[in-house]
Formats: structure tokens, sequence, C-alpha cells
């Protein structure tokens, strides 16, 4: 299919509201000054290759990371997620920034999933002008053919795929405490001004740049690779919720998915605290915390990790089939009941040194990680716990391009 805009100036595309009702198909990026003027991708569900000419943009398809218009285009240029089809990288003239584009499959579901996203994005960036609460930046979007496309600020790999390709090496300890520290500033805003994000885990965390170098590890006898600017970007807002809005039963990816939510006891801000916590792990280890993919063993896993669950919890939940008798119902000889056993210990237990800065870092775990929303720290008070003590000025400042030290 072949769409013809010819009609139009050159440098100009139709004017229309951008507001998401209005759902024009003829966007500018006006944020970054670019024009997006051709986009040209196969969607993934069987549909027509979309077509679009115009003028100034060059657009390259990284859906298949093969050459596109006699590029070569990194595999690492932005994330997509499900249910979005392939992402671009949209190349402007000499002196303008690239972009990103994330494009929503045709579906009704998925495209007002995308409208409630770039409502949250437009909030986010009139909260935040100047950018300095970490959050991606929405550049612009429109909708073209049914297919919702949101261009963002082009950025580095996804932490969990950074991760994935060091081979599950963690990341230094170093590297753990900016990262965690800009995650609790970043969050703090968002929840100061009413929102949750309710999905994050390392594949919604990004790196400005994921530039690396090569290093060997002597302790482990191997190489290993190590990301040279620790900064991060937190993506992904299509399941945000502010506190006036429904909340959903069940939100947060599994293995991130803190206890109040599988018991449904209803959820606040501080579900993203418990994801926080999961996730420093995560990093700190290369594996998740707790690997299970069904509500009952998740919650065992839960008490051999952190002790056991509250009684008051326990009372409140509707969810009364786990339990008998004020504990969890679960048969320790089982092939489940074993694996649990097996490979699940008390968080310290996971500590690799006790040193002071290893023992604070779980302490902050430790913190995140109360089963009572109520109790768990919240990230104003975690933005002063003492293992960001061991933080530069430029790390504190939110600009940092500094590789820390090892």
């Amino acid at each position: 299919m072949k769409v013809d805009y010819d009609t139009h100036p050159e440098g100009s595309l139709p004017q229309g509201d951008h507001g998401p009702e209005a759902m024009t198909a003829y966007p500018t990026l006006g944020d970054t000054g670019n024009t997006v003027t051709a986009i040209r991708i196969g969607v993934k569900s069987g549909a027509h290759p979309l077509e679009r000419t115009a003028m100034g943009l060059h657009v390259l398809d990284i859906g298949d990371g093969h050459e596109r218009e006699g590029h070569t285009v990194p595999a690492s240029m932005p994330t997509t997620v499900t249910n979005a089809v392939p992402g671009l990288v949209a190349a402007p003239p000499r002196g303008k920034s690239q972009v990103a584009l994330k494009i929503i499959r045709n579906v009704g579901k998925y495209r007002e999933a995308a409208r409630l996203e770039i409502n949250v994005l437009k909030k986010i960036k009139e909260k935040d002008k100047e950018n300095k609460f970490l959050c991606v930046l929405m550049s612009d979007w429109f909708n073209f053919h049914g297919h919702m496309c949101i261009a963002f600020e082009l950025l580095g790999k996804n932490t969990f795929e950074f991760l994935k390709e060091n081979n599950f090496q963690p990341y230094p300890l170093p590297h753990v405490r900016h990262m965690a520290y800009q995650l609790c500033h970043a969050l703090r805003f968002l929840h100061e001004n009413q929102l949750t994000h309710t999905d994050l885990k390392p594949e919604n965390i990004l790196f400005v740049n994921s530039e690396f170098e090569t290093l060997y590890n002597e302790h482990k006898s191997c190489e290993e690779k190590s990301v040279k600017n620790t900064s991060i970007r937190v993506a992904d807002f299509g399941s945000a919720t502010f506190d006036h809005e429904h909340h959903t039963t069940i939100v947060a990816t599994r293995h991130y998915r803190p206890p109040e939510v599988i018991l449904e006891l209803g959820w606040a801000q501080p579900c993203d605290v418990w994801s926080i916590g999961c996730i420093l792990f995560e990093y700190y280890r290369g594996f998740t915390l707790f690997q299970t993919h069904e509500n009952r063993e998740h919650l065992v896993m839960m008490e051999k990790i952190l002790g056991p669950i509250p009684s008051h919890m326990i009372h409140r939940t509707r969810k009364q089939k786990y339990f008998y008798k004020g504990g969890l119902v679960w048969d320790e000889n089982s092939s489940d009941g074993r694996y649990v056993k097996e490979n699940c210990k008390p968080l310290k237990s996971y500590m690799l040194q006790d040193s002071l800065e290893h023992v604070q870092l779980f302490d902050l775990m430790r913190r995140m990680l109360e089963f009572d929303p109520a109790q768990r720290i919240t990230l104003a008070e975690a933005l002063l716990h003492p293992f960001f003590a061991g933080l530069t000025p430029e790390e504190r400042s939110f600009h940092s391009s500094r590789n820390p030290s090892r």
C-alpha cells in the first residue's frame, strides 16, 4: 500500500489536534525540532506493510536487525514491548537528534492502553519540564492506520538485556548503588505526583548509553562486560495508574509482584518499592529472587527468604485457600516443595561479601521487601539510607556520565 502525501508543501504535514482523543495521523516531533517523514515497517501480525512518504527524516527498521536503506542498525536501538511491532530509529537530517518509535499493534485493547500511556507521559512531561526525574521522554505521538506510534528519546539497552548479554554476570556493587539511587529518585517523583508505575522490572529500565568495556575478572577467571555509564531512565508507563483511577486486582510482572497483590489486599505506591527491592537483588546476583510462576509457591518462597507472612495479612485476605490455621498449606515433599527447600534461603545468605557496603545494600533491600506495605520503606526514606553515602556528588546530580570505579 502506498500513501501519497505529495499534495502538502515540502517540510510540512497536515495540521491536527495531537490530543489522544483526536488521534491525528500526521504528527510532528515538535519538541525535538524533527518532522516524522518516512516510515516503512512490516507488521508482524500479517497486516500490510506500512509505508509513509514525506520529507526530512530517514527511518531505519530494526525489527530484525538487518541492513535497511544502506545502514547497519545496531540491535540495541530502541526497546520494544509485548504487543508492539518492531521498533524504529528515526534518523533526522544532520544536526538533529534521533528518536525511537514504539509502534503498538492495531488491536482495540492495545490502542486503548497506548492512549492511557500517552496521557501518563504527557502528565510526567508537564510536571518535569527539564527531565530531571529520569523518566523516558516522549517527543510526540501519532496514529498511523490504526497503529499507535509513540516517539521517544533514543536510549541504550535495557538493564536486563545487558545482564543477559553479559552471561548474567551481576553488576558491580558501585553500579548497583548508582542505579538504585536513580530508581528511588525517579519513583519518588512519580509517587509524589500520585502515580504508581506497577510494572517495574529490569526490562523497563534503560541505560542512557549502554556502551561497555570488556574486563577480565580474575576472581571468576573470565571476561565480562562493564557498562561505561550507569545513567538510566525508567520506561514503559502502559500500566501506570494514578491514585484516583481504578486499581486492577493484579499488577506487576510475576517475579516483581508484592504479597499484597497476590493476596488481593489492595495496592498503592509501596507496590513499586517491593519491585525495586527485587530488581536490586537481580542486579546484585544476576538472577531473580523469586523464580516462580504460581501464587502458592511464590508465597512459600517469600516466607523462606523473608520470614513468616504477618498474621493480620493472612486474616484479611480472601485467598484463604493458601492457608490453614494461620499457616501456608504446602507439601515440602513434593517436587516443588523440594525445589523451594533446596534453592531458597534467608535473604542475607545471598550476600557475596560481608563488608559494610554489602551489609547496607541488604539492609535497604530488606526494608523494601517488608511484607506489610504500611511498614515498607518509602522512597523518600530510601534516598537517605546509608548505602547511598558512597555516591559521588556527580552521581547524585542525575547528569552523570562517569563510570563508577569497581
